[in-house]
């Protein structure tokens, strides 16, 4: 008779001096001995460790299970694998992801509320109570920030108030008779958080519940769930309506280019620069070509192969026969992944952004859209989200709906405005399909609407359809018995010589 197997076990190996997990064949260290203080807990916490992966890997190998049978868990842990941590490119996902991390937090949130439930219980009740779910979690996000700039403001309060009791000592002990040194002001407080005023809509749930309904997608696909469940989306909302005009994007630029504050040359602060060149640069690259923030705040003079890069020239025209400055914008670097959604096609600079670019470079600036006074010395390019932000409001005001993507929106409304522009070549320069351009901003083509109304006040619609049309000339004939059409040689009468 056999020997009775043993179930999965911490077990101490008296060679190594180590601790183990044993499971039948099974058999990995733990990397302690006895001779850590809490190494029967950490045994313990091991233990219970490797049981709950082998169940959920027992469970993940069981094929075509009932919806009510899977865990939404496992769904996206099995998501997870495909698209990241396991992730090998086939048809249906050519690319990686393009944000890792933000898809891990997604479903990392995901699955704290869906714990212990199943792919059943997907239903419009439980769309509501995760986007309740997410309100929470912004609220809770808004407290912890409220509070740490309350604990800021204090700390700096406080270390004011210590540097002008210091110097007042200091003084009175020196007996000096000269007027006290003046005290620095204290900033303003941050204002009293207030819950009911956290900006939440149902949009916000949409890209969670799309991760899920590509997750369940991908379980169908490896056969883990005999059929997909339909996640419910929220109503879809209105896009963004504002609009830049000429004279708010001059007042943008200019209100950039006037900002000054305290910046970093040569490791030592100075003050009164000019520390908002970068975004009135970024501003007049955005409105020019229509870029993503993030191939403009990326960009380079020099050919980066990780990085979107400008490309000058100087061309000779053939009919003046002088030089003349040419550019091409390469949005994608040549080591860079291409996403088919996100489409960054290169595109040639237009001639009155040229001449910004050649003088920029001129000055030796190597990325345009990158602060130049930073702490290190070191021009690199970095966010610029949130000084853009603070520039808006305050040319705007802080109830303003213009945001850095307005930009972008902006210059598609003016190229669509644009009656003898093809909508593909908008389409190909912005960097987007014409199924999305014509779906946003299809309502803009003012022009061919009345292009449209032409051709009923001109009274030539529907006169395609008359008996009497010509095909071959596309316009009307005379087709009566007298105006008929003579015969030619090779008309068929003559061909069989019959008159």
């Amino acid at each position: 008779m056999g020997r009775t197997a043993k179930p999965a076990r911490a077990w101490f190996d008296e060679a190594s001096k180590k601790w183990h997990i044993r499971d039948g064949s099974v058999k990995f260290s733990l990397g302690f001995g006895k001779d850590v203080s809490d190494h029967k807990a950490r045994c313990e916490a091991a233990l219970r460790k490797y049981l709950g992966e082998k169940e959920v890997g027992d469970r993940l190998k069981v094929r075509n299970q009932d919806v009510g049978d899977v865990l939404i868990t496992d769904v996206l842990n099995l998501y997870l694998d495909v698209r990241h941590l396991k992730y090998k490119p086939d048809r249906h996902f050519p690319n990686p992801l393009a944000r890792p991390e933000d898809t891990i937090n997604r479903v990392l949130l995901l699955s704290e509320f869906w714990a212990g439930k199943t792919v059943a219980d997907i239903d419009e009740d439980s769309r509501d109570e995760f986007t309740d779910f997410l309100h929470e979690k912004s609220v809770e996000r808004a407290r912890a920030l409220s509070e740490r700039r309350w604990q800021e403001w204090t700390a700096r309060k406080e270390q004011l108030d210590a540097a002008a009791e210091a110097r007042e000592k200091r003084r009175i002990q020196e007996r000096r008779k000269s007027l006290p040194e003046p005290r620095k002001k204290v900033p303003p407080p941050p204002p009293v958080f207030n819950p009911n005023s956290v900006e939440f809509k149902d949009k916000a749930s949409t890209r969670y519940l799309e991760d899920m309904r590509s997750a369940i997608t991908v379980a169908v696909r490896k056969k883990m769930l005999k059929y997909a469940v339909p996640v419910p989306l929220p109503a879809k909302y209105l896009g963004r309506q504002a609009v830049f005009t000429k004279d708010e994007i001059q007042r943008l630029i200019d209100h950039a280019a006037a900002k000054r504050g305290t910046g970093w040359i040569n490791k030592k602060p100075v003050k009164d620069l000019p520390i908002w060149e970068h975004l009135s640069r970024f501003m007049i690259m955005a409105i020019y070509t229509g870029s993503r923030k993030s191939k403009l705040t990326r960009a380079s003079f020099n050919d980066e192969p990780d990085r979107p890069w400008i490309e000058l020239r100087q061309v000779r025209n053939s009919k003046t026969g002088n030089l003349e400055w040419r550019g091409f914008f390469h949005r994608l670097g040549k080591e860079e992944v291409r996403y088919e959604k996100k489409r960054a096609p290169g595109i040639e600079i237009p001639l009155v952004l040229v001449r910004h670019l050649v003088e920029w470079k001129q000055q030796g600036i190597i990325y345009p859209c990158a602060f130049p006074y930073s702490a290190d010395g070191q021009e690199q390019p970095g966010e610029i989200a949130r000084a853009m932000r603070k520039c808006i409001r305050e040319v705007f005001g802080q109830d303003t709906k213009k945001v850095i993507h307005t930009f972008r929106h902006t210059a598609a409304t003016w190229l669509v405005g644009r009656p003898e522009l093809p909508m593909a070549a908008i389409a190909s320069y912005l960097g987007m399909s014409i199924e999305v351009l014509m779906r946003t901003y299809n309502h803009l083509r003012k022009g061919d609407h009345v292009m449209v109304g032409k051709a009923f006040t001109d009274g030539k619609a529907g006169e395609e359809f008359a008996d009497d049309y010509d095909y071959s000339t596309l316009d009307f004939v005379d087709l009566t018995e007298n105006a008929r059409q003579k015969s030619t040689e090779i008309d068929r009468n003559r061909q069989i010589g019959n008159e």
